[in-house]
């Protein structure tokens, strides 16, 4: 890959991590079109910890608030460590079987149909107006499972998890403000 082409995946990557689009099932896409043959996981992952540094600017005094332990906030961070648990799982069980998937671009396409079709979905169910410390043990646990499924190109992790947590009751904005919250120590777990 050259500096062109690098700058280029950072672009995309960029333009299309905060939107609900699969911004790895986009790199996976580009990737194929400049015919980068190399496995280019490692990259995606580096390009992925770089969108970060927005999350923490606009997280910021939620993150604070997490990191001194508040009392309003222990719930929360309860509700983020138990969604968590699921994608660590199915990433640690099934690495090999995910890492194998950035090389097949049609698969990938697939996914991002299969993306649009669950916002589809997601724009025609009215939100409901949860907050996310009324949500119930078992609640965190279903979103975790979507971020998981999200693993896979193409399938995109706020995308799902935003419309895994509307389905639980949670109102649009705690949903997508869950959604980017969970995504922090998930971003840590697989950059190792």
């Amino acid at each position: 890959m050259n500096t062109f082409q690098a700058i280029f995946l950072g672009l995309i990557q960029g333009l299309t991590e905060f939107i609900p689009v699969s911004s790895s099932g986009h790199l996976v896409i580009i990737q194929h079109f400049l015919e980068i043959e190399e496995n280019q996981l490692l990259f995606n992952v580096v390009l992925h910890i770089g969108t970060l540094l927005p999350i923490f600017i606009i997280f910021w005094r939620d993150i604070k608030e997490m990191i001194l332990f508040k009392k309003k906030k222990r719930k929360e961070i309860f509700y983020i460590l138990i969604a968590i648990i699921p994608t660590g799982i199915i990433g640690i069980l099934f690495e090999d079987f995910f890492e194998n998937l950035f090389s097949n671009s049609f698969l990938t396409a697939l996914m991002l149909i299969i993306t649009g079709t669950i916002l589809y979905f997601t724009e025609k169910i009215n939100s409901g107006d949860k907050e996310i410390k009324q949500l119930k043990l078992w609640q965190p646990l279903l979103v975790g499972i979507a971020q998981g499924g999200a693993i896979i190109p193409g399938i995109s992790r706020s995308g799902t998890t935003i419309a895994a947590s509307i389905f639980q009751g949670l109102n649009r904005k705690e949903a997508a403000r869950f959604s980017f919250l969970i995504s922090i120590p998930c971003f840590y777990s697989f950059s190792d």
